[in-house]
């Protein structure tokens, strides 16, 4: 029979590891399970661990609007240069203890795929894929 339970500190070396070999062999992302609440799925049979989820709190960032008004009148470079102050505005907020008194460090943005340049600017701004060949972004900051 198979059960779920809470992962133990204990076992938190093992299933880290296990949680690396499947980001490595199957493009999942590298998470930090100390960071995480860790459900354990086990045999209670023999003991086999068949499995682990791992659930973490996060900030999700989005919508970045930039105003019709604003768009009309301005230039490009304008247009770039308020999106970066808002997305690192955003980062920032989030890394900053007086400022996120939440455990919360991690965020992830869902960078629509009709806009390359933002998602550019994403990666430059030290944002990762989350997924290969996705449109979702993060940073553990």
């Amino acid at each position: 029979m198979i059960r779920t339970r809470p992962a133990r500190l204990e076992e938190l070396p093992f299933l880290q590891a296990k949680q690396l070999e499947a980001a490595e062999a199957r493009g999942f992302e590298r998470l930090d399970l100390s960071r995480s609440v860790v459900h354990l799925a086990e045999d209670t049979v023999d003991g086999m661990r068949c499995g682990l989820i791992a659930k973490r709190l996060v900030w999700q960032v989005e919508p970045l609007i930039l105003f019709p008004e604003f768009e009309r009148t301005s230039t490009k470079m304008a247009a770039k240069r308020v999106t970066y102050l808002l997305a690192r505005a955003a980062e920032n907020f989030i890394a900053d203890p007086t400022q996120n008194s939440t455990p919360v460090k991690f965020f992830f943005a869902v960078i629509e795929n009709r806009n390359p340049r933002m998602q550019d600017l994403a990666m430059h701004i030290g944002w990762q894929r989350i997924y290969p060949g996705c449109k979702v972004f993060g940073r553990d900051v």
